[in-house]
């Protein structure tokens, strides 16, 4: 059976990005860590990639990471990408999607 690259490309330029806005709370249920992702489940399987190695997820967060277990993820909110949305944009938007967390969570 062969394989269409033709169609396989153009599949995967069509997919629509998930993007996103999680929190990464210590084992007192604090925030360490608040974050956009432009593909939220790469974000998701980092940090579950990052606890089963014991590696830390992110440099803020090497001195109490330890290794790792005491830390959980939690996604606040997705956004999907607009066709018509160029990469600066989509930056944007979820840049300003974080901020609204941060404020409403009192993180500023």
């Amino acid at each position: 059976m062969a394989i269409d690259k033709k169609a396989l490309a153009a599949a995967y330029k069509e997919r629509q990005n998930i993007g996103g806005v999680y929190v990464i709370r210590d084992q007192a249920g604090a925030v360490a860590l608040l974050a956009a992702a432009p593909n939220l489940d790469g974000a998701l399987n980092r940090f579950r990639f990052a606890q089963q190695t014991g590696s830390c997820v992110h440099p803020s967060l090497e001195k109490s990471w330890g290794d790792g277990q005491g830390f959980t993820i939690e996604v606040l909110d997705r956004l999907e990408q607009d066709p018509e949305w160029s990469r600066r944009r989509w930056q944007e938007e979820l840049a300003a999607l974080a901020g609204l967390w941060r404020e409403k969570l009192g993180l500023v």
